[in-house]
């Protein structure tokens, strides 16, 4: 099984001088786009960057950039070979013409196969691109999709907007052998989200499961010091069933079970921090909720193996350091040219 990190790279004009920053970024975004400055120059505080995972055939990256125009011509997308799908979350800002608004927290898909030009505000957005062989088994009229937006205040939009968001914060502990997987439920989760379409949400329900688990386990995690965090809270917050909630924890053990190993999670990483020496057993677990030392004791010791107060003895536990990404050879317009391109051909 290949452990290593997935490949990742990342671009960023504030490490330019002001001058150069927009001329870099023209030449950096020409492999996908013509770009024109919104003004008559650039603006004085003009930024971009682009940090950019690629796990198996996927592109994923988060790209933020200052207004500006972008264009991609037919001309353009009948010549560079890109023959791929975008879709694209704006988390702020947003873009938009005449005919079309795309506006922060909707969701567009565009066929790079087509062209395409927008006005856009000063932006931080998720980009995603996905070939188009890639996606022909499971949604083999995306084509036809083209510019086609998912709007913020529906239900779809928002539990792709999650899944993407999601993706984003774990791609870089992904390793390489993760890559296929995470490839295909992307894939499939796009395609149940632009296509309502019975087939495509079957094809994509396990990934349609993975976003909602993971919508739970955030709101948990925000709220586990609260005595009032439980099934009932939990289904307002996030607006699901409790038979569905009951569902996708039944492998866990429960919801319940799970917010209980949450808690000793939190107390075991809180036992181990030296910051915390002054702090008492006691203290820590009421803070979690046990409603007595003892039985938090029996708890800890079934879970983790040992007792509370050896977690806190010279030579226990202690935090551990969260790789990162294997950095990539080459700037992410290096891999549309070679990797992206070069596959589509």
């Amino acid at each position: 099984m290949d452990a290593r990190r997935i490949p990742y790279t990342r671009f960023r004009t504030d490490e330019l001088p002001q001058r150069d920053r927009f001329a870099v970024w023209r030449e950096s975004i020409s492999v996908l786009y013509d770009v024109a400055c919104a003004g008559e120059r650039p603006t004085d505080d003009f930024q971009a960057s682009v940090e950019a995972y690629l796990p198996g055939g996927l592109f994923a990256s988060e790209v933020h950039f200052t207004e500006q125009r972008f264009e991609r011509s037919r001309c353009r997308a009948s010549a560079d070979g890109i023959d791929h799908y975008q879709v694209q979350l704006y988390l702020s800002g947003g873009e938009g013409n005449p005919d079309r608004e795309c506006r922060a927290g909707d969701i567009q898909l565009l066929d790079l196969g087509r062209p395409h030009e927008a006005q856009t505000a000063a932006a931080n957005s998720i980009v995603l691109m996905v070939a188009r062989d890639a996606m022909r088994d499971i949604m083999p009229e995306a084509g036809s999709l083209h510019q086609t937006i998912l709007r913020r205040e529906t239900a779809t939009c928002g539990l792709l907007g999650d899944y993407m968001q999601s993706l984003m914060r774990r791609l870089p502990v992904a390793t390489v052998a993760e890559a296929p997987a995470i490839e295909q439920a992307t894939m499939a989760m796009v395609a149940a989200s632009f296509r309502p379409a019975a087939e495509a949400s079957a094809r994509a329900s396990v990934a349609v499961d993975a976003t909602v688990r993971e919508r739970v386990r955030d709101f948990v995690d925000r709220n586990l010091a609260s005595p009032e965090l439980g099934p009932e809270s939990i289904c307002r917050g996030v607006r699901v069933a409790r038979s569905r909630l009951y569902a996708l924890f039944e492998d866990e053990g429960g919801v319940a079970r799970y917010i209980w190993r949450r808690r000793l999670d939190r107390a075991r990483a809180e036992l181990a921090d030296p910051a915390n020496r002054r702090r008492s057993v006691g203290e820590i677990a009421y803070g979690w909720g046990f409603k007595s030392v003892a039985h938090f004791s029996r708890a800890f010791r079934r879970e983790f193996g040992t007792s509370p107060s050896d977690v806190r003895a010279p030579g226990g536990d202690s935090a551990t350091v969260r790789p990162h990404a294997a950095r990539a050879d080459g700037g992410y317009e290096e891999w549309i040219r070679s990797r992206v391109i070069q596959s589509a051909r």
